[in-house]
């Protein structure tokens, strides 16, 4: 059998966990449980509606999202997908930011609604990302969405079949930058 990529492990891993063990809880998060069944179908949703706003094998997606099971839903997706996902640190604001999503060529940031202040000033200045996915979750209260960005809620309305997307086995799967503290 040929060597298997980190995105065809895992996204193979979740559908067989969801069919074998689909009522077992996968995570205990706060209040809430989600099963095997769940996350898979969750992640299947956000992974057809980033496709549907023309997301593509081999595309990055950044996650700047803190940790919260919408975080697992995001990532899961970027697998299933075939594109890399681009883990960003919650602190960075303003050149550091906007470095890691240029170098990334990340054509879809998903963002906790908190951390847009971080993202706005420097947003006419990422030339590969097309669209911002908010995470409302933990939203402010009064919080706007801003023109042209799109709700993860939203975008989990997508169907939930499961995506049909050849795995590159030489393709990148995630492109992860420190957070400048390793040095």
């Amino acid at each position: 059998m040929a060597e298997e990529t980190l995105a065809f492990s895992l996204t193979r891993l979740l559908r067989e966990k969801a069919a074998s063990a689909g009522d077992q809880v996968f995570l205990l998060f706060e209040d809430q449980k989600v099963t095997y069944a769940q996350l898979n179908e969750r992640t299947n949703r956000v992974a057809t509606g980033l496709a549907r706003l023309g997301i593509k094998p081999g595309d990055g997606v950044a996650i700047m999202m803190p940790n919260h099971p919408d975080w697992l839903y995001a990532f899961f997706a970027t697998q299933k997908l075939a594109t890399y996902s681009v883990p960003v640190n919650i602190a960075l604001k303003g050149e550091g930011l906007e470095y890691i999503l240029n170098h990334s060529e990340a054509k879809a940031i998903f963002i906790s609604a908190d951390l847009l202040p971080s993202l706005l000033p420097i947003r006419d200045k990422l030339a590969a990302v097309k669209h911002v996915i908010v995470d409302t979750v933990e939203a402010p209260a009064g919080f706007a969405m801003p023109p042209g960005a799109l709700a993860l809620t939203d975008l989990m309305k997508a169907p939930p079949e499961e995506p049909n997307v050849a795995i590159d086995p030489a393709a990148i799967a995630s492109l992860m930058y420190t957070s400048g503290t390793t040095g």
